[in-house]
């Protein structure tokens, strides 16, 4: 029987004026292991008339109230197919925002043989995240202004800042606070300030002891803190409380005990609060805890803390809360995020800060995809994790952006500049799918020298700074890339190198530009060795060695001007500065808001969502097809984003316009 002829229909429930549209096509079916032929572009095009033809789009729109659509699927294909794979599209009916329209995602699952229609009811989990618009909520958490429209942030130290000598970082940081606050930065990023085990502050022990820091005295951390906000750029500190090391060895010879408790840290009941085994999780042996089970992993290299304890999260909060108020600091760092829950750490975050705290940043160092030793093109798994957990702290953190490291960091060490637009025609990060919540960067404290763990091209970093400070997201400098001495001593304020001039030029253009972490990207070409990009209104940056670029992708005089330029790389700024002003002044679009998994085969979780109903019931309803310009219209945009249609013969085949007005 030919699949025009199934007598069956789909109900789609819906939330309270709440339409949907739906796209129902058959996708042919290829024998097991055949790889789908790579064609020119007039045979992709004739191929994308040829599905048109066995697809229509039917749209439901809401007529007040609640309840559910019908779609009935006899009619479907003006052609019959022999075999093939049957997928749905949903997209909600909503009021038109300036954003890209996004789908759902198609559903696969259900499958179509001659003489049958099957469904595999086989639960699946699909995150819907990225693709779909964040709304706005009372009780969203907003991004502080400075933030969303210029953050840019400078991490103030490396591995070897705490061994400066006499404890003097806090007093060199001091030295360079007019040079830090001159280049334009927003934030400055200092390190763990607490009493530790290790001198660099990530094995902490006595938490409320400042003065005994290989970073300098609690005095000192009070008056950076001063000085910087007195110069308009806010202190964030970075915050370990996955872990903290033990002072003593418990009854069973594991490094279990603290030692007294600090006057500070007082309970609600006026009682001080003793730290002890009940503070550290159970699933590690080397340590003997007596808490609960480690809600994240295991750190192993000091004692994790149970904060499915309510008693120990207060005092945390007490002290984070301290650090805010008392010691001066405008926002944290949070190391090892992956070790507890985000649900703990949102509870911190809406404790201690307003809705509107400045910067909240985790560190969630996810592994990227390969493929043997080559880096995958596709990174939707890694960002997908990223974006899930800060969906899971309802969007009061924000994520360093390990994703857009790794691929700029290969596209630029082996000319594969195709790698910074994804199949969508976005950025391949996290900063594609959530720039307002993505902090990027080139290198850290971890990543690069001394520690080398995952080090960028010393000789590609203004290359990579060209990217990181001309796109959205809220960019993090790397000190030592600013200052820096070829004898080894502790730079001064002076001790600015070339990549620093470099940086601050950036950085310069960056704020005349207006961009901010939510600016748009139009990416116009990204082909192996050149990747032009037009960032809001005002900016334009291209990289890569190739020169012969067509005329009407680089920009023009007189209405563009060079703002600055490298080996490989160059920046164009819009001569006019009205186009700066009118990027800077746009309101923010949407904020982030949580999102729950999509159970295919089931119920779609979360607040006010539609859910599916049973999938193939008999409807006695009659279609309300849609017109076929608007079927014309959905194909064309199902192409593009590449969610179906002929497999590009690259992921980098389209071009724009850069001198085309917005």
């Amino acid at each position: 029987m030919p699949l025009n002829s199934a007598p069956t229909s789909l109900r789609i429930e819906r939330p309270s004026g709440q339409g949907v549209r739906v796209s129902v096509h058959v996708r042919p079916e290829r024998p097991r292991g055949a790889r789908r032929e790579l064609r020119p572009r007039r045979i992709r095009a004739a191929a994308r008339r040829r599905r048109r033809e066995r697809r229509r789009v039917i749209r439901r729109r809401p007529r007040g109230g609640s309840g559910s659509v019908r779609v009935r699927a006899s009619g479907v294909f003006a052609r019959g197919v022999d075999a093939g794979a049957f997928y749905l599209t949903l997209v909600p009916i909503r009021p038109r925002w300036r954003g890209e329209r996004r789908s759902l995602r198609t559903l696969p699952g259900v499958s179509l043989r001659p003489g049958s229609l099957a469904f595999n009811p086989r639960p699946r989990r699909l995150s819907t995240a990225p693709l779909t618009p964040f709304n706005s909520t009372p009780d969203a958490f907003q991004l502080h202004p400075d933030v969303r429209l210029y953050g840019t942030t400078l991490q103030g130290f490396d591995w070897t800042s705490s061994k400066t000598k006499d404890r003097g970082w806090w007093r060199n940081v001091m030295e360079r606070a007019d040079a830090i606050a001159a280049m334009g930065v927003t934030h400055l990023w200092l390190p763990p300030p607490s009493h530790s085990v290790s001198p660099e502050g990530y094995l902490p022990q006595k938490l409320w002891d400042l003065d005994d820091s290989a970073y300098g005295t609690e005095a000192e951390l009070k008056a950076l803190c001063a000085k910087l906000k007195s110069l308009g750029v806010t202190p964030v500190c970075d915050v370990v409380i996955n872990h903290r090391a033990a002072e003593g060895v418990g009854p069973e010879g594991a490094y279990n005990q603290y030692g007294e408790p600090d006057a500070r840290d007082v309970d609600d009941e006026g009682n001080h609060v003793r730290w002890g085994e009940w503070a550290i999780t159970c699933d590690d042996p080397s340590y003997h805890g007596k808490g609960g089970p480690d809600s994240g992993e295991n750190y192993h290299a000091a004692p994790d803390l149970d904060h499915s304890n309510p008693a120990l999260r207060e005092s945390l909060k007490r002290w984070m809360r301290w650090l805010k108020t008392e010691i001066g600091f405008g926002g944290f760092r949070f190391d090892f995020v992956r070790g507890y829950a985000p649900s703990y750490l949102e509870e911190y975050v809406r404790a201690i800060f307003d809705p509107t705290a400045d910067l909240v940043v985790g560190e969630n160092w996810v592994d990227m995809n390969w493929e043997g030793s080559t880096l995958s093109y596709d990174q939707d798994g890694p960002r997908t994790k990223l974006v899930d957990w800060i969906a899971s702290t309802h969007g009061v953190c924000a994520l360093f952006d390990f994703v857009t490291k790794g691929a700029l960091q290969r596209a630029v060490e082996h000319v594969e500049f195709w790698r910074l637009r994804d199949r969508a025609g976005r950025p391949p990060g996290l900063l594609g799918w959530t720039p307002q919540r993505a902090v990027t960067f080139t290198d850290n404290h971890d990543t690069g020298h001394p520690q080398n763990h995952w080090p960028f091209p010393t000789d590609r970093q203004e290359l990579g700074y060209a990217y990181v400070l001309t796109h959205p997201g809220v960019p993090c400098v790397f000190g030592p890339h600013v200052w820096t001495r070829e004898d080894g001593e502790t730079p001064g304020a002076g001790d600015v190198g070339a990549l620093g001039e470099t940086i601050r030029t950036l950085l310069a253009a960056r704020k005349r530009a207006g961009i901010r972490a939510e600016s748009e990207v139009k990416i116009l070409i990204a082909e192996a060795d050149v990747y032009v990009a037009r960032v809001g209104h005002s900016l334009t940056v291209k990289l890569g060695p190739r020169y012969d670029v067509p005329p009407e992708i680089l920009p023009q005089a007189p209405d563009w001007v060079l703002a600055a330029s490298g080996e490989d790389f160059a920046v164009w700024e819009r001569a006019d500065p009205d186009y700066a002003k009118e990027t800077a002044a746009r309101p923010v679009e949407e904020p982030f808001e949580t999102h729950d998994d999509v159970l295919i085969g089931g119920d779609l979780e979360g607040n006010d969502r539609p859910s599916i109903g049973s999938f193939f019931e008999k409807n006695e309803d009659s279609e309300d097809s849609e017109d076929s310009e608007a079927s014309e219209a959905l194909d064309d945009s199902l192409d593009e984003d590449g969610e179906e249609g002929v497999l590009r013969t690259s992921p980098h085949d389209r071009v724009g316009d850069v001198n085309a007005d917005p």
